[in-house]
């Protein structure tokens, strides 16, 4: 509903307007009246009318100067009799929605309040929407700041770029990097265990901090406004007890924190995560303390950096081997042999180390490919992994590789290579004889001598089609043809490929044929 005042000094104008918008537009369900200046003013103060009508004239008073002078937010409809630019001019200064000229027309009066009501419904939905979207970008800060700081973090957006549109203030602060490991947690369960972390330090700290979830194991505590002299060891001794709180709930837990050097703004959010990361990866290969602050860290760039690199090509190799890409495989091991040359004779017990992390997850995928090779295989198993390390050079180290990788891939090429249809028509064969069985994916993997990932692996790669969706086609194929001898009925046909559930018979059956057993049976 609206409400609508009259400004006009003359009693029987205001009247006809008066009745003519009653009359004609009832959502205009208040009309107040004023014939001067000071009643004009007073009702517009206390009431605040959706629309104001008003006469150019009020004895000798504008009408426009009282509407100068109070500035409602209300639509305004000015009416005058006199064609004169300047009043016309100052109209369009006041955001009038129309000026009329008596005498007034009455189509025209009524066109102007209904398109004020158009004006003032667009700007209550501008306002409605306004308030959703803001109670929307309130409701999700929380995670809005995530992705913000998530952003900063990665160098993705200006650290410098109004931060505090989104409430963050960070000044005088620390990057604390923790990595939560517990073997017998769900994905879940590490979440829930991420968010009980951030509870137990606000619980046993005084400190202000946001929190960022980098992933299922990784999280970051963003420590700030710390003006302390002894800042470093407050936040060690902060990080320690949260540690230790840790390991008396969850005694299995593995915790390890990096934490940065001290940072003054937002702009050093990037650089402070590099060092936290850093500090990180030293509480793993070096340190004593799963706690290490960055500035503590006595070690040069060279041997970060080639750890670094050294990681970086190990997780190259094992996508390969993930995806069974012999060429890229091979080139990955090349690559790490020839970066293995160039360290420093202090790196050489992280090569033993590193070497021994390859052979095994290479000898695993041999066993994956080939499971009757697990046990006779275990004599040079253990050979190799010696041979490793009585090795007192890299180059040695290289020829033992070389040779256990031989080893490994002499079977694995003829599988990959030359008997992969072979293995293929196996469980093409192996559906054919058994679709109106139970089937399952272990039964087809002994069948082939494979392990499940890779005989699935293989079937995919050489048919573009997974196992399952083939088992599917070939009972629904077969479906069909007992459908098209009319001499069975759908629940038989259904048990007869195997399929002993008949609703979910005639939903697969629409699935690859698109339509129902019983359209297809129907059908002439």
């Amino acid at each position: 509903m609206y409400s609508v005042l009259i400004i006009d000094d003359e009693s029987l104008s205001r009247q006809t307007i008066k009745k003519l918008i009653t009359q004609n537009i009832p959502k205009c369900s208040t009309i107040y009246e004023a014939d001067n200046a000071a009643n004009s003013v007073e009702i517009i103060e206390k009431f605040s009318p959706d629309i104001i009508i008003s006469d150019i004239w009020l004895g000798k008073t504008s009408g426009l100067d009282i509407l100068e002078a109070i500035t409602p937010a209300s639509q305004i409809i000015v009416i005058t009799g006199y064609r004169d630019f300047e009043y016309a001019q100052r109209s369009i200064n006041l955001h009038v929605s129309s000026f009329l000229l008596k005498p007034l027309k009455p189509d025209e009066l009524l066109d102007a309040v209904n398109g004020a009501i158009d004006n003032i419904d667009d700007e209550r939905s501008r306002s409605n929407e306004f308030d959703r979207l803001n109670k929307m970008v309130s409701d999700n800060l929380p995670y809005i700041r995530q992705k913000v700081l998530l952003d900063m973090i990665y160098g993705l957006t200006d650290s410098s770029s109004n931060p505090d549109v989104y409430e963050l203030d960070i000044k005088n602060f620390y990057f604390a990097l923790c990595e939560l490991k517990h073997s017998k947690m769900t994905d879940k369960s590490l979440r829930v265990l991420q968010m009980d972390t951030m509870r137990i330090f606000d619980n046993t700290t005084d400190f202000n901090f946001e929190y960022v979830l980098l992933d299922r194991e990784k999280l970051v505590i963003i420590i700030k406004d710390i003006t302390d002299s002894d800042s470093d060891d407050i936040v060690i001794s902060a990080c320690t007890e949260l540690s230790t709180v840790l390991h008396k709930k969850y005694p299995e837990l593995g915790i390890s924190i990096g934490i940065s050097s001290k940072g003054i703004d937002e702009s050093n959010i990037s650089e402070k995560y590099d060092e936290c990361k850093r500090a990180l990866f030293y509480t793993k290969d070096f340190a004593v303390s799963n706690i290490v602050l960055f500035s503590d860290i006595n070690f040069d760039d060279r041997s970060y950096l080639f750890h670094q690199e050294m990681f970086r090509l190990k997780n190259s190799l094992m996508m390969a081997v993930d995806d069974n890409d012999l060429v890229a495989i091979q080139h990955y091991i090349k690559k790490i042999q020839k970066k293995a040359l160039n360290c420093k004779e202090s790196d050489l017990d992280f090569i033993h180390m590193f070497y021994k992390q390859i052979f095994f997850y290479l000898f695993n995928l041999r066993i994956d490919t080939s499971p009757n090779l697990e046990k006779c295989d275990d004599n040079s198993i253990t050979n190799i992994e010696k041979m490793i390390s009585e090795c007192d050079d890299v180059q040695s180290l290289n020829e033992v590789l070389d040779m256990a990788i031989d080893n490994i891939f002499s079977h694995h090429d003829d599988i990959s290579v030359s008997n992969s249809s072979k293995h293929v028509l196996s469980v093409i064969e192996y559906v054919s004889e058994n679709y109106a069985s139970p089937i399952n994916l272990p039964d087809i993997a002994g069948y082939t001598n494979l392990s499940v990932e890779y005989i699935c692996r293989l079937f995919k790669k050489e048919t573009g089609k997974n196992i399952v969706d083939y088992i599917n086609e070939v009972r629904i194929n077969k479906a069909k043809a007992f459908l098209d001898s009319k001499s069975y009925k759908i629940y038989e046909v259904a048990d007869m490929v195997g399929i002993q559930n008949t609703q979910y018979f005639s939903t697969m059956f629409k699935k690859y044929t698109g339509m129902t057993a019983s359209e297809y049976a129907k059908r002439q």
